[in-house]
């Protein structure tokens, strides 16, 4: 019976601020003018970045992926918030949801894994003689590269397991968009063991230490 209505699932409703529309049109006009000035000061980075040849080293082709990151980030969630504060109520396909969970968590992990530009900055400032040995082309591809695949590996493993669940409720999401928490309230299974998953995977995210051959070399 739970498959039954796991498979009967087409779409689901976004509730979101639903409950408080006097609030809706005010979060609409802040959330709208925090994508554009979020979408333009990123793109300016991107631009001159990748026009001025000068600027081709480690610390700014490490800021360069993480405007990439972040434009990205906000074009996977914003758009849905805008359509669900401008309506009543917003609805999203079943496929929907789980692409823009899956690209959430993508973008989200790997702007984590990208605090590996902290590193960059650590050598630059505390060994600037042996930085040229420290940050150079190969160590810096090794961590960007490191990066995009933790990233795509974090949201290829969760957004897997998550949908997995047999869903058997309301196909009504209390959010402004599809993620992994309130996605999670609607499963019929228990989930103790992705929750453990989850809290370990953070925990590790959070504590990431200096890759060993870079540590080493400072």
């Amino acid at each position: 019976m739970k498959r039954q209505n796991q498979s009967s699932v087409v779409e689901f409703i976004l509730s979101g601020f639903s409950n408080f529309p006097e609030l809706q049109g005010q979060l609409f006009g802040v959330f709208l003018v925090d994508y554009l000035v979020t979408l333009m000061g990123n793109a300016i980075i991107i631009v001159i970045i990748s026009l001025e040849q000068r600027l081709y080293v480690p610390m700014y082709l490490f800021l360069l992926n993480l405007s990439v990151v972040h434009v990205s980030f906000s074009a996977v969630i914003m758009p849905e918030m805008l359509v669900a504060l401008s309506n009543e109520k917003s609805m999203i396909t079943f496929a929907g949801c789980f692409a823009q969970t899956y690209f959430i968590l993508l973008f989200g992990g790997t702007e984590c894994f990208l605090g590996a530009m902290a590193y960059d900055q650590f050598a630059a400032i505390c060994r600037p003689l042996s930085y040229p040995m420290i940050m150079n082309k190969r160590v810096f591809m090794k961590l960007v590269i490191f990066s995009w695949v933790s990233g795509i590996m974090v949201a290829t493993v969760q957004t897997s397991w998550v949908f997995s669940f047999p869903f058997c409720g309301p196909n009504e999401i209390n959010h402004l968009f599809c993620e992994t928490p309130p996605r999670l309230e609607l499963a019929c299974a228990d989930i103790l063991l992705f929750e453990i998953y989850a809290f370990t995977g953070e925990i590790s995210v959070i504590g990431q230490k200096c890759p060993q051959h870079l540590s080493n070399n400072i």
